[in-house]
């Protein structure tokens, strides 16, 4: 691909000239002005169509011909005009022949800065979308162009979006930082580099299942079939790569009036993630609260259906109130999940407790129906101190010891202990839960906190699928970390990890031994 191919010749009618050049000056053979573009008729109020330009500007540089004969000898050449009526008004740029016909002065305003544009009227939006204000400030020669430049620049690099900038022959004029990175192209690979390079490069790094090997051609292609007049035109696609890393990114392509190529990526990576969590989230979520919801309608309408007997109401108003319980379950969870998430901590209220006294509490309200496994403990360090939301903290350390006792269907010891580890001058405490239970594979574990998902998807095994995820957010938001690890038949460890608070310490209480046993 040649970022210049199949495309239409530029043709100058009087609305491309006017976007294009917004400052040109036309006239006729005789010299006498046909048209103005719409900014220099802002310099130049006082224009008359057919009157001698020579009314309106005067010639600096070259020596002012006199006919359309000698203007032609200077075609290409430089010119500087000044307003007539205006001594402000300084104006400069080329002269082109237009054959027997007349001439066309494409030129610009000269400024040095801002304050020189706010004085003569102008803004930003009279210059064209292809023209850089720094080139135009330049040909002032001051100092204020590079600062200009510079900062430009500097926006770009520090920008996180890629952004490649190509000239109308395809040749890559600029190569920011960011697209550097998405596209793995080592700094010494960018001189020399065209947008036929660029385009190879994203096709050999496009995931398998891309259908499009060359997206920027294609992109180029659409651009090239629009019926639109010669502004800028934009298209865009999502594009996937997987090297140098797997990234999901939004490419858009703009072909400006200038017939320069500006092709911009941004990593939507995170966004495309999101969106598929949310799809499944609202998928399993409708799923999980149908089941109890039309287990609870079924029985009722039966009952409401038919006559039964004392013990066969008793068995069907068994079920509705264990579906129910099963449904205020779910929804209790999913807004303590909401809850904590909005709140991010801030209805937290941390307090200093010791690790021994949290676990006691914990086991006090641990009820597991028809089952008769005790938890073994051992605390060797149950007197320290950490700063937690007591209850909260509670609730976490109840839903590990709760997944212990599920997932531990065959029976097996359920052990409940503490331990500490120091890492970067950081002292923590571990409160850690080991089962004898079924385990989870390497791609088991990788999905343990997403809402709803569960080791055993029989059903075979009571719950919500939103335990862990509430585990993982009540630890973080007190700067903790959960650690599990875990072998398929050979059961699962969950560790909760917390700072360690040092500058405050509480007596060890007598009837926090250590020793093992059961609670």
């Amino acid at each position: 691909m040649t970022a210049d191919r199949s495309r239409p010749a530029l043709t100058l009618d009087a609305g491309q000239l006017d976007r294009n050049f917004p400052f040109f000056l036309k006239v006729d053979a005789q010299l006498r002005v046909l048209a103005m573009g719409p900014s220099l008729r802002k310099l130049l109020p006082q224009r008359c169509v057919g009157s001698p330009y020579r009314n309106h500007v005067r010639v600096v540089q070259p020596t002012e011909p006199a006919s359309l004969a000698g203007w032609q000898t200077h075609a290409g050449g430089l010119v500087v005009l000044h307003g007539v009526d205006r001594a402000d008004v300084v104006l400069r740029g080329t002269v082109e022949a237009l054959g027997d016909d007349g001439l066309i002065f494409l030129v610009n305003p000269v400024v040095g800065n801002f304050e020189d544009l706010r004085e003569l009227g102008l803004s930003l939006r009279d210059y064209a979308l292809h023209d850089s204000l720094a080139a135009t400030l330049r040909s002032a020669g001051g100092a204020a162009p590079s600062r200009l430049v510079e900062q430009l620049r500097t926006m770009l690099e520090m920008g996180e979006s890629g952004v490649l900038y190509a000239g109308a022959g395809g040749e890559v004029l600029h190569l920011n930082r960011s697209m550097r990175e998405m596209l793995g192209i080592d700094d010494s690979r960018v001189a020399g580099l065209t947008l036929d390079a660029i385009d190879r490069h994203l096709g050999e790094t496009l995931a398998p299942e891309e259908k499009v090997r060359e997206p920027v051609s294609a992109l180029l292609d659409a651009i090239l079939k629009d019926d639109g007049a010669s502004e800028p035109r934009r298209h865009s696609c999502t594009i996937r790569l997987v090297s140098p890393r797997h990234v999901t990114l939004r490419m858009s392509l703009v072909l400006t009036a200038g017939r320069d190529l500006l092709l911009y990526l941004r990593d939507i990576t995170s966004e495309a993630e999101v969106n598929r969590m949310k799809s499944e989230f609202l998928s399993t979520a409708a799923h999980e609260l149908r089941t109890p919801l039309a287990s609870i309608f079924g029985f009722a309408e039966l009952m409401l259906a038919r006559k039964m007997s004392e013990s066969q109401q008793r068995e069907v108003l068994g079920t509705i109130h264990r579906q129910s319980q099963l449904l205020i379950n779910l929804i209790n969870e999913l807004l303590d999940l909401s809850r904590i998430e909005a709140r991010q901590g801030k209805d937290f209220h941390r307090q200093l407790c010791r690790v021994g006294t949290i676990v006691d509490s914990t086991i006090r309200g641990l009820l597991i129906k028809n089952d008769r496994r005790q938890v073994k403990l051992h605390l060797p360090h149950g007197a320290e101190c950490i700063m937690v939301d007591p209850e909260k903290t509670q609730q976490a350390l109840l839903n590990v010891l709760s997944n212990a006792f599920k997932y531990s269907p065959d029976g097996g010891d359920i052990a409940l202990s503490t331990v500490l580890r120091e890492g970067d001058g950081d002292r923590q405490v571990g409160i850690r839960v080991t089962d004898q239970g079924m385990g989870m594979t390497g791609e088991q574990l990788a999905r343990v906190f997403e809402r709803f998902w569960r080791a055993d998807p029989s059903g075979s095994i009571p719950g919500t699928g939103l335990g862990m995820s509430l585990v993982k957010e009540i630890v973080e938001l007190q700067e903790g970390r959960v650690q599990i690890e875990s072998m398929p038949h050979q059961g699962t460890t969950v560790t909760l990890w917390f700072p360690l608070t040092t500058d405050f310490v509480l007596s060890r209480p007598s009837d926090m031994s250590g020793q093992d046993g059961p609670d």
